[in-house]
């Protein structure tokens, strides 16, 4: 797996890492949500029953205060008027003692059942006071008949569990409860494990001041509730696993067909190296045949073909060789100058046009490289100054600058320069300049990519540094000590 590859990989799965972490703190989210939704209903449901059964109690307890205001043995009612207006007196039948007046209302007129209409008024009265938890004395005897009632009569427990199932009815929850009732600040009975035990709330209740409820299997009703939104995220974690393992499956293919297809050029080219050394050997010995003459001009042609088709075999050796990381490189101290004068040299014999070298020589600069694959990577970018720049005569440029832990080379040709479109991809594998003459320049288009990949394993660097109508200049940067 190439190192691009790897960290494509990485991104991916690193990018899944964080969706599934999103995906399930966003599912936690929802969760939650509907679980706090659900213990405020519960709450709001048990609140609801308290009311319905805390009325049902006052109107029991009202029904006792009916049957006693009626009595004119406990108290007798009157209607009487004085300087603040007409007045309703209840007063006590066994002393005449007015305990409360109350301001008469004008709705009720004077009628035969005017007496019965004052004693509604005032059950009425009195409901209102026993719904704010006050117990009025009308008389003294009234006043602790009301008490005692007060003290005595209970919520049913049915009818509260009755009214507090029909809350939760309303808030759709059908599961099963249990009544915990709490005493003392204790419950009178254990509370089950599993359940959701709700906010303890005051009820006159039997044996007890305060009730709570205890839902059992709350997270199946949360979880009904988040069902939808739970599925849609396991579905979307599921797609992107799926899709994360069938591009795995792809990325995999594709490497498997791009190692069979350099499996495949380098047994090709292997095969190639027999009859080509064979076949060179042959033409040594015709230049040696007198008859023939080393000058013969299709000996020449024979023999130099021949070297063409040596030097791109090698190329694609050592192009598909340095793609897997190269075990065999030299490493070793030499002079940069000897090295470029050689590869100068080797162009002024073999080009086939005029060109010209501009290089200062630079006696005892010594790099840290391996000799041989360095001088293919100067070999290349020199030998493509060549093929690309004019006919009538090209200038190449060789500046040597001296750093602190490395040694610079500017090689600046005269050539036609590299359009912008294409200067980003003049290191890719097989990308070749898109100009007039690109079937007439030779080459496989691996020079640069080679040269670029090999340096980055000779701990240096290769860039193009500028590039214009008037030629491009390519920055070579070499470690000068071991260990850069």
């Amino acid at each position: 797996m190439t190192k691009r590859l790897k960290w494509a990989v990485g991104l991916i799965v690193s990018s899944l890492f964080f969706i599934f972490i999103l995906q399930a703190y966003y599912g936690y989210r929802v969760y939650q949500q509907h679980t706090d939704e659900f213990h405020k209903e519960v709450n709001n449901a048990l609140v609801s029953a308290i009311d319905s059964a805390a009325l049902q109690r006052v109107e029991e307890i009202s029904h006792y205060f009916r049957e006693d205001i009626y009595d004119t043995t406990l108290a007798r009612i009157s209607l009487a008027e004085n300087e603040d207006g007409k007045q309703i007196y209840i007063s006590d039948p066994m002393t005449g003692y007015h305990y409360v007046s109350i301001i008469y209302p004008e709705k009720l007129k004077k009628s035969d059942g005017l007496k019965n209409d004052l004693i509604e008024f005032v059950i009425k009265r009195n409901f209102q006071y026993l719904k704010e938890g006050s117990i009025m004395y009308w008389t003294d005897s009234i006043g602790e008949r009301l008490k005692a009632y007060n003290d005595t009569v209970y919520v049913s427990e049915q009818y509260f569990i009755e009214s507090f199932r029909k809350s939760l009815k309303t808030y759709d929850i059908s599961n099963s409860f249990s009544v915990m009732k709490l005493k003392d600040s204790t419950f009178e009975n254990n509370v089950p494990s599993g359940v959701y035990l709700s906010e303890p709330k005051p009820l006159a209740m039997k044996e007890a001041s305060m009730v709570a409820i205890a839902i059992e299997n709350p997270n199946y009703t949360v979880l009904r509730r988040s069902a939808v939104v739970l599925l849609l995220t396991l579905l979307v974690l599921v797609f992107l696993v799926m899709g994360f393992a069938l591009l795995l499956r792809v990325l995999n293919k594709q490497r498997n067909l791009s190692q069979l297809k350099d499996d495949f050029i380098d047994n090709v080219t292997h095969e190639l190296l027999t009859p080509v050394a064979t076949l060179k050997l042959a033409l040594e010995t015709m230049s040696k045949d007198q008859s023939i003459g080393p000058s013969n001009k299709y000996l020449h042609l024979s023999r130099q073909q021949t070297q063409r088709i040596e030097d791109v075999v090698d190329h694609v050796l050592t192009v598909s060789f340095g793609e897997e990381g190269m075990p065999g490189i030299k490493w070793e101290s030499f002079s940069l100058n000897t090295l470029l004068s050689e590869v100068i040299t080797y162009h002024e014999m073999t080009a086939e046009k005029p060109v010209t070298f501009l290089y200062p020589s630079h006696a005892g600069l010594t790099v840290w490289s391996d000799r041989k694959h360095l001088a293919n990577v100067l070999h290349n970018v020199l030998g493509n100054a060549i093929k690309y720049g004019p006919d009538d005569g090209v200038r190449v440029s060789i500046h040597v600058q001296d750093a602190d832990n490395a040694v610079k080379v500017n090689i600046t040709d005269n050539g036609p320069g590299i359009p912008k479109a294409e200067r980003e991809r003049i290191f890719e594998k097989f990308h070749r300049v898109n100009t007039n003459n690109t079937h007439d320049v030779k080459g496989l288009g691996i020079g640069l990519y080679y040269s670029l990949n090999i340096m980055k394993q000779l701990k240096g660097t290769l860039m193009l540094h500028s590039s214009g109508k008037k030629g491009s200049c390519f920055l070579i940067s070499i470690p000068k000590v071991e260990g850069i």
